[in-house]
Formats: C-alpha cells, structure tokens, sequence
C-alpha cells in the first residue's frame, strides 16, 4: 500500500491504536480509488480520515450536518484559495487579417 511509503510516526496520530491504524490504512486506499481526482491531494484525504477515525471514537456515528458541511468548506476555501488579479491579454479586440 501507498501509506507504506511513510514513515509510520509521521502518519499516525499518537492516539491512534493497531486498529486504528489498520482502518485509517484502509480508509485511505478507498477513498483514493473513490475519488482519483483528489489522489494527489491526498494530505485533505489524510485529514478528512483522521477526523472520521476520531469522531467515530468519541461515538459520534451520525452523518454531519449541512451547516457542518458548509462550515468545513467555508474553512478550506478561506485557508487555500486566494484571489489574483486578472492577466489581460493584448491581442483581445485586435482584428485578425486573413489572406
């Protein structure tokens, strides 16, 4: 598997027990056959399965929320996405002479 690649330390919650790991290895491998356009951004698939892991264990096996929902992805689009200014290009409006 992929996760093998790593460092185990570096992967792993300190909190996480054998079983734990094992679940998070597999979750992992699914949710990037799920959804390959997000394989490589894998440290948000890395994130999204640490926090399912961890509400399951406080027992919190209910869906989230719409308003969770939009929260979280108010949250990423806030911390990942920035505004740039516009390139313009010179040649827009220029008439074009064909032969």
């Amino acid at each position: 598997m992929n996760s093998q690649r790593y460092n185990k330390e570096e992967l792993y919650p300190e909190s996480f027990d054998d079983d734990d790991k094992l679940n998070f290895d597999i979750l992992l491998e699914q949710s990037k056959l799920m959804f390959p356009k997000m394989a490589n951004d894998e440290w948000l698939i890395k994130t999204a399965v640490i926090a399912y892991i961890n509400k399951q264990k406080l027992g919190d096996n209910n869906p989230p929320s719409q308003e969770e929902i939009a929260s979280i992805r108010n949250q990423y689009t806030n911390d990942t996405v920035f505004y740039t200014e516009p390139i313009e290009d010179k040649d827009v409006g220029k008439e074009i002479e064909v032969e």
